[in-house]
């Protein structure tokens, strides 16, 4: 498996994103302050591409009603998310 696929580069992807995207924390409050207004209270939402996981980490709290799937080809990540590595 490629390195930048492995648990170590989905750590890294979280650093290294919000350096090279700017207005990347931005998006997610954006998304968060939309999805309120819109969501039923126990509505379920699909991420699909979820990489490291940042929209349920951004969104769950605050969405506390809401459930959760997160989709990803990269199995790697979906382990870093889950035992929480990442």
């Amino acid at each position: 498996m490629a390195r930048h696929f492995d648990s170590e580069g989905a750590r890294k992807y979280d650093h290294r994103i919000r350096k090279v995207m700017p207005g990347y924390e931005v998006l997610h409050g954006l998304a968060r302050s939309l999805l309120r207004l819109d969501l039923k209270e126990r509505a379920h939402l699909l991420i699909v591409g979820a990489g490291t996981g940042m929209e349920v980490v951004h969104l769950g709290p605050v969405l506390g009603s809401v459930s959760f799937a997160a989709v990803n080809i990269m199995r790697e990540w979906l382990r870093a998310i889950l035992s929480g590595l990442v």
